[in-house]
């Protein structure tokens, strides 16, 4: 009977003292605070949670106005239909034109764009005839949502840039947790911030933080070029990629 101790004598003898090969080691996935370490991935997740809770700030903020304004939900419907459409029409348009752009200057200037259409919102409603109409509000949310459009792609894009290969699942699933945590903290802190501040304190508030995001993206040192400048020869038309991203969605 072969004991413990004569195991070793069942092995091949090139599998005897075998060094084994590093690739086939597993290593742990980096976590949050690894990817937090880098200095230019956080200023962009900084820069989210700003845009993000802003966003949602907004939202909340026109739902009631629309609503003591027209007293009628027809027109928190025509809301959402503006802040939709963007998404539908110019995704596959602007997932190109920031593919082939600086990423960091995007992201700075749709920040900076959105943080002053909201702050039209309060300055119309010091006039009279805007008070008592909601057309205005409905083109300013297209308008808003339209810039948003170039913005999020080119929020994605630039992930890979200031992370590494290794931690690029983390920081993907990082920025999605974000956008569902800021849906969640957004409504009571709006909420709260009506009730405190007044019923135009959210804008305020939205328009400062997306000044704020426009100012951390200032701050990202890491160039964000468009991938021209990386080595690499993958067809660049922009039409062959504008139909593909059309036939993305389409599918």
């Amino acid at each position: 009977m072969t004991t413990s101790y004569d195991l070793g004598a069942l092995k091949e003898p090139e599998d005897v003292g075998a060094v084994r090969d590093p690739r086939d080691i597993i290593l742990p996935k980096p976590g949050f605070g690894s990817v937090l370490a880098n200095r230019d991935f956080r200023l962009i997740w900084s820069a989210q949670v700003a845009s993000q809770l802003a966003d949602k700030f907004l939202m909340f903020a026109l739902l009631i106005l629309t609503y003591s304004i027209s007293r009628a939900s027809t027109h928190g419907a025509a809301l959402f239909l503006a802040y939709t459409f963007p998404s539908v029409f110019l995704s596959p348009l602007a997932g190109v034109y920031a593919d082939r752009h600086d990423k960091k200057r995007l992201m700075f200037f749709t920040n900076a764009i959105r943080g002053v259409l909201i702050l039209l919102i309060p300055l119309s409603q010091l006039t009279p005839y805007f008070a008592h109409v909601t057309w205005h509000l409905l083109v300013i949310t297209f308008l808003f949502a339209a810039v948003g459009q170039i913005f999020a792609p080119a929020e994605a894009a630039s992930i890979p840039f200031i992370v590494g290969s290794e931690e690029l699942m983390t920081a993907t699933s990082m920025f999605t947790s974000t956008v569902i945590v800021t849906l969640l903290v957004a409504v009571p802190v709006s909420t709260l911030a009506v009730r405190f501040l007044g019923e135009n304190s959210p804008y305020w508030i939205a328009a400062g933080l997306f000044l704020l995001a426009a100012w951390l993206i200032f701050l990202v040192k890491t160039d964000l070029h468009a991938r021209t400048h990386q080595a690499n020869h993958v067809d660049t038309d922009i039409l062959y990629e504008l139909r593909e991203g059309i036939g993305y969605i389409a599918a």
